[in-house]
């Protein structure tokens, strides 16, 4: 399962980007591939984390649809967050220097855009732990024999 929780975040990772990138080029007036780059260098970590915590917790995210959406929130949150204040100064500061990268601004901000992009980011976190539900044993629907009898 941590294979696949991980096989999923790289995929996980390079899709949100490109979405996101794609996105706010549109809303923006221009995308470039560094924008890409710079996108999935500060998101792959965060992804990754939350989908290897997702695979792990695949059991008790087979009961119930409530226990997918609250899991699908905290996890939405918990990447933006993560992305926008801790990502995104170490990837500023390895490319400009730690200098010049204004850390109290990514901190401050972090935990807003957490808040401002649950819209975006709470249906994409579903998405991946449907994915990650998908195709394991114990599905979360049992279905009876064909001949009705429970065994």
């Amino acid at each position: 399962m941590l294979a696949k929780s991980f096989l999923t975040a790289v995929v996980a990772s390079v899709v949100v980007t490109f979405v996101l990138v794609i996105g706010g080029g549109i809303l923006a007036g221009g995308v470039g591939a560094a924008d890409f780059v710079w996108m999935f260098c500060v998101s792959v970590v965060p992804i990754a984390i939350s989908c290897m915590v997702l695979g792990t917790m695949s059991p008790r995210l087979r009961k119930s649809e409530r226990s997918r959406w609250i899991a699908a929130i905290i996890t939405g949150f918990f990447t933006v967050t993560v992305a926008g204040s801790v990502t995104a100064p170490i990837v500023q500061s390895l490319q400009f220097g730690f200098q010049h990268v204004n850390v109290h601004g990514y901190v401050t901000w972090g935990p807003i855009y957490g808040l401002y992009l649950l819209p975006l980011s709470v249906p994409l976190a579903y998405l991946v732990i449907r994915v990650l539900l998908t195709g394991t044993a114990n599905n979360s629907l049992q279905r009876t024999p064909p001949c009705g009898w429970r065994c």
